[in-house]
């Protein structure tokens, strides 16, 4: 049977959630990922994780525009999105000075929903663009206080070693407590 893991993924408008997505888990390079439109909703896939037999990742890739994150906290949504989630990562444009106090607020809304649903859950900071960033990491922690802050780029494969880090340190803190 295989294992599942729910990966929650959120961030404002541009912050790299489907560039993400695209290039961890198909594999898609940066020049592949230039002309990807907003995503519209919450757009969910199935991959099957490389790095084990059996695993299956659903993301769940969640638009930022205001529209949906209004949506996104209602009464409807939040037990489907918020429910289950295995790995919560909230993409930071670290390229984006101006939008830092909006993404810690939307940062505050949800892990409210994600902590009443799904206490158990990991949860993870990415910076993306850090090759273009112009927020340091002081600041990044300041912002997001006692949280895991990751910097990523699809350019030099980060992406991709990051997810994969997560994803087999969670396989493995469930191995051992199935063991114990």
């Amino acid at each position: 049977m295989p294992t599942f893991l729910k990966l929650l993924i959120m961030g404002l408008p541009s912050s790299g959630k489907t560039t993400f997505i695209k290039n961890v888990f198909e594999k898609k390079e940066f020049s592949e990922l230039e002309e990807y439109r907003p995503t519209v909703g919450v757009g969910v896939s199935l991959y099957e994780f490389k790095g084990s037999e059996g695993v299956m990742v659903s993301s769940f890739d969640c638009g930022g525009q205001t529209s949906f994150i209004d949506t996104y906290m209602t009464d409807q949504w939040i037990p489907m999105l918020f429910g289950k989630v295995s790995v919560f990562l909230f993409m930071v444009d670290s390229s984006s000075r101006d939008n830092l106090e909006n993404a810690t607020r939307l940062f505050h809304k949800y892990i409210e929903n994600l902590k009443r649903n799904s206490p158990d859950s990991e949860i993870y900071i990415l910076a993306t663009k850090w090759d273009k960033h112009t927020l340091t990491e002081k600041e990044l922690r300041g912002a997001f206080r006692d949280n895991v802050i990751l910097s990523i780029s699809v350019l030099d494969g980060t992406a991709s070693e990051v997810a994969t880090d997560i994803i087999e340190g969670l396989l493995k803190k469930k191995r051992e407590a199935e063991g114990s």
